[in-house]
């Protein structure tokens, strides 16, 4: 317990009041507050200032309590720019534009300004980096057209000031008071001594100035300038002289490749085998110096054309260069140039052509060479067993290799096959049915004694179960044969080529049906087994010569009774409709309801394409007139007659007119027409009336609103409408303007105007 007490001064042991406040170092500061309660010159914590620069100085922008100072304050809060740890009390003042010691005063202003910061500035008005120094002035900070470098002899041009290379231009370009020549930093030009007078110096001889010195030149390439002779681009046309005259550093007597052919003749004097009468050679050199390479060399080979491209050159056509010409190869074995099929390389055939350049045409090897066999009993049959090929038929051969006895000229494929124990068509069967004189047996499968025509075979003998007649017209039924009875059954019982005739024993009555619409007419029968041709087993029809006249017909309206019921277009299938024409303009009514029959009903017609059925004036057939009525009943009102132009919008019809009027006259040409001046209800309609004004006249026009009748209330002249869109200040009644008018501004907005104007108008149904 003692322990815990000791570790915990300030709020005592548990169960005693040790902990309550108490000041033990008597500095008046309760413990609870006390820094350090054992020090009594520690009292409570103190204020720190945030010091965000870290130069020492804080402001107030930031405070904390503590006993201790924090990192990042300051006992102080006289910073006056806690950003800039520059800028604090009792720093240096420099020329920056800042307060940098905090006094209120900047830069020039502040008496404690170090001097060592504020600049000596000179005028530089060619922008060189020099001024001129007769305009020095004193600042904390350069601007524009300034420069803290004097000097400059000339600040009107930026290529003059110290330090510039001088050049020889008359001008003091370094402004060290020399000028040019009279200046030893003057880059000046190399001129070379010219002692003969040639116009070209010595190399050695050189002299550097502005102005060239006496007796100088610009160039240096004389090789001689004692000799005026001597010089570069002087003649040197004397092959047997030593002298270099143009300094090339060769002679035209010279021979550097001792071929014996001087240099100003030999066209390449640095090869001995290069020079006028050599030996030209295919190795891409003029060696004969003649102006041409490679031509008449005396080691050119032969080309030979090969005009089919074959690879293979003709032998006849030869060309000798060092280099192919074009169309020309090595080889010169072609037989014929003229076909790329011909050529050492190609293949033999039978053409009557030496394909392949051997010296033979068409030889036994050919590629499509035939194959002929021995044809030795000459019956144009030949032994496959006696092959030849060749490209031409040898003598005693024949293509074909089909003969099974080539020691018989009546024993071959094409031989008749005869009943004589031999092969004589080499089919590799003897006697068989289809020999010549094989007989004719018939199959009697009924065993009635006659046999089936339809099984004829033949046979050198006769085979099983065969006769030799074919008068059975039936071979399954022992009971069909030549001597049988004939009945209805669809079967040729007496074989006598006639099936179930009328003499069959149950045979029917057929009556005729003309119309061929499966009803007979009663009084037109035939006997027969099956019904014969355009007859029918019914005997009911009332009109055999018309196919859509029969019991159970469909009764059209036609004034016939196709039903065979005796009574006429009863339940027609095709009744037209009829629709009420109220108006007994000969066109009904395109919304009445239709009444279907035959004939037309009392006050009916066929045609519903009348869009007002209670005028007997509007019909498609009528010619529209300008009364606001679609008279020809085509959907569109007043599109033609109409004295101005008529628009349709929305369903209404709007008439613009171009010709002038007051406002009430405006208005009775309207109503005159059934129509009043416009009344525009709605923002759209506006746009689309206005638009189509002003596409129609760029002008101002009449429209219904009013207020004639009592002085400031506007109404439409039809009686309705509420829609208003005047023109900003409008209506100003403005010289008594009691008339609304359109397009009088640039955009869709109304203006009050005096009805007595006169202006187009438009009306509207």
């Amino acid at each position: 317990m003692r322990l815990l007490c000791l570790l915990a001064l300030l709020w005592g042991c548990p169960g005693d009041d040790t902990g309550k406040a108490t000041d033990r170092d008597g500095d008046g500061v309760e413990a609870a507050e006390d820094c350090d309660d054992t020090d009594g010159a520690v009292g409570r914590a103190r204020a720190w200032f945030t010091d965000t620069d870290r130069d020492g100085y804080g402001t107030d922008a930031s405070v904390v309590e503590a006993c201790s100072r924090p990192e990042g304050t300051s006992a102080t809060n006289d910073d006056c720019d806690d950003g800039d740890a520059t800028v604090w009390p009792g720093a240096a003042e420099r020329c920056d534009s800042l307060d940098n010691d905090c006094d209120g005063v900047v830069d020039l202003d502040d008496p404690d300004l170090d001097p060592t910061t504020i600049l000596t500035l000179y005028t530089d008005g060619d922008g060189d980096g020099y001024g001129d120094a007769v305009t020095a002035t004193t600042a904390c900070a350069g601007a524009d057209g300034q420069s803290e470098v004097p000097g400059d002899c000339d600040d009107a041009d930026d290529g003059v000031h110290p330090g510039a290379a001088e050049v020889c231009n008359g001008t003091d370009d370094d402004c060290d008071d020399a000028v040019d020549d009279a200046d030893p930093d003057a880059a000046g030009t190399d001129w070379y001594a010219d002692a003969d007078g040639d116009g070209h110096g010595d190399p050695a001889a050189i002299e550097t100035a502005c102005v060239a010195p006496t007796d100088h030149v610009a160039d240096g390439d004389d090789c001689d300038d004692d000799n005026p002779w001597i010089h570069p681009g002087a003649d040197e046309s004397d092959c047997a002289d030593r002298t270099d005259y143009n300094c090339d550093g060769s002679t035209g007597y010279a021979d550097a490749d001792y071929d014996g052919a001087a240099a100003c003749e030999d066209c390449d004097d640095t090869d001995g085998d290069v020079f006028p009468g050599a030996p030209e050679l295919c190795n891409a050199h003029d060696d004969d110096c003649d102006g041409a390479v490679d031509v008449d060399a005396v080691d050119a080979p032969s080309w030979y054309a090969d005009a089919d491209t074959d690879g293979y050159g003709d032998g006849g056509v030869v060309s000798v260069s060092c280099d192919a010409p074009a169309g020309y190869i090595a080889d010169g074995t072609d037989c014929d140039d003229t076909t790329s099929e011909k050529s050492p390389a190609a293949v033999e055939r039978c053409n009557g052509d030496d394909d392949d350049c051997d010296g033979t045409i068409d030889e036994d090897d050919a590629s499509d060479a035939t194959s002929w066999y021995a044809d030795a009993d000459g019956d144009g049959y030949g032994d496959a067993g006696d092959a030849s090929p060749a490209c031409d038929q040898p003598a005693g051969y024949v293509a074909d290799l089909t003969d099974c006895d080539d020691a018989d000229e009546d024993v071959n494929p094409a031989a008749t096959e005869a009943c004589n124990g031999l092969d004589d068509d080499c089919d590799g069967t003897v006697d068989e049915d289809d020999a010549t004189d094989a007989l004719a047996w018939y199959t009697d499968a009924d065993a009635d004694g006659y046999g089936d025509p339809a099984t004829e075979t033949h046979a050198c003998a006769e085979p099983a179960g065969a006769v030799d007649n074919d008068d059975d017209c039936d071979d399954g039924d022992a009971d069909t044969r030549p001597d049988a009875d004939e009945v209805c059954g669809g079967a040729d019982e007496d074989c006598d080529g006639d099936v179930d005739e009328a003499s069959a024993v149950d045979a029917a009555s057929w009556y005729a049906d003309a119309d061929a619409d499966g009803y007979g007419a009663a009084a037109i029968a035939t006997v027969a087994c099956t019904a014969p041709a355009d007859t029918t087993a019914d005997a009911t029809d009332c009109d055999d010569a018309d196919a859509g006249v029969h019991p159970g017909a469909s009764e059209t309206c036609d004034g016939i009774d196709e039903d065979c019921d005796s009574a006429v277009d009863d339940g027609a299938v095709d009744p037209t409709d009829w629709y009420p024409d109220n108006d007994s303009d000969g066109y009904g009514d395109e919304g009445g309801t239709p009444t279907a029959a035959c004939d037309a009903p009392l006050g009916y017609v066929a045609d519903d394409t009348d869009c007002d059925d209670s005028a007997g004036d509007v019909n498609p057939g009528e010619t529209e007139t300008c009364d606001t009525v679609d008279n020809d009943c085509d959907g569109d009102k007043d599109e033609a007659n109409c004295p101005c132009t008529t628009v349709e919008y929305a369903g209404h019809v709007y008439m613009y007119c171009t010709s002038t009027a007051t406002w009430a006259n405006a208005q009775t040409a309207c109503r005159l027409y059934g129509y009043d001046l416009v009344t525009l209800e709605t923002s759209a309609e506006n746009s689309a009336v206005v638009s189509q004004a002003n596409s129609t006249s760029a002008t101002r026009w009449w429209m219904g609103y009013n207020d004639r009748t009592t002085e400031g209330t506007w109404a439409w002249s039809s009686g309705s409408g509420s829609y208003t869109n005047w023109h900003s200040g409008e209506p100003n009644n403005s010289g008594n303007e009691d008339c609304g008018e359109l397009l009088r501004w640039s955009d869709t907005t109304w203006n009050d105007e005096s009805c007595d104007d006169s202006l187009p108008y438009v009306c509207e149904e």
